[in-house]
C-alpha cells in the first residue's frame, strides 16, 4: 500500500490496516494513500486488469475502501478516489462499427481521409462491408473517434 507512511498511527494499526489490504491484491485492487489532514483522509483505490473480467463498479470501490478504512481511521472523515477498471472498446470495433460513428459525427470518407492521411480509395476499400480490420486499425479509428467526440463536447 502506497502512502502508508502518512499515516500518523501506531504499527500494531498499520499492521491490522495491511492484513485488511494484502488479500485484495488477488483481486487488482490497489490501495494508496493520497493525503492525511489532521481530520480526514484521501484514500485511492485503483482495480487493474484480471483474468476473470469480474470488475467492481465506482460505488462498489467506495464502499469497499469505507468498509476497511472507516472504523481503523476513526475519528478521520474517510474520502475516496475510486478509479475502477474500463476496458477499451477496440476489440469488438468493425468497419460497420466506423461507418456508424462516421454518420453520427457527419463525416464524410473524403474528410476522414484528410484526417488520417488516406487517400479516399484506400479508406473505402478498408471499410468495405465484411472487411476485418487489423489491431491497428482498430485503434486508429476507435482513438480518432473518441478524439473528435471529446472535442465535440468541449465545443458544445
Amino acid at each position: 500500500m502506497k502512502g502508508f507512511e502518512l499515516l500518523p498511527i501506531p504499527e500494531d494499526l498499520k499492521k491490522k490496516i495491511t492484513s485488511f489490504v494484502d488479500p485484495y491484491k488477488n483481486e487488482q485492487i490497489y490501495f494508496s494513500i493520497k493525503e492525511v489532514a489532521d481530520n480526514e483522509v484521501i484514500i485511492r483505490v485503483v482495480q487493474k486488469e484480471k483474468p476473470d473480467n469480474n470488475y467492481l463498479t465506482k460505488k462498489e470501490l467506495i464502499e469497499l475502501v469505507k468498509g476497511l478504512f472507516m472504523d481503523t481511521l476513526a475519528p478521520r472523515v474517510v474520502h475516496v478516489h475510486p478509479i475502477p477498471f474500463v476496458k477499451d472498446k477496440i476489440e469488438d470495433y468493425t468497419s460497420e462499427k466506423v461507418l456508424t460513428e462516421m454518420e453520427e459525427l457527419e463525416l464524410s470518407i473524403k474528410n476522414l481521409g484528410k484526417l488520417l492521411n488516406i487517400d479516399k480509395t484506400s479508406l473505402t476499400r478498408l471499410l468495405s462491408s465484411g472487411n476485418v480490420l487489423s489491431q491497428l486499425e482498430k485503434a486508429m479509428f476507435y482513438y480518432l473517434f473518441r478524439f473528435l467526440d471529446s472535442k465535440n463536447k468541449i465545443a458544445e
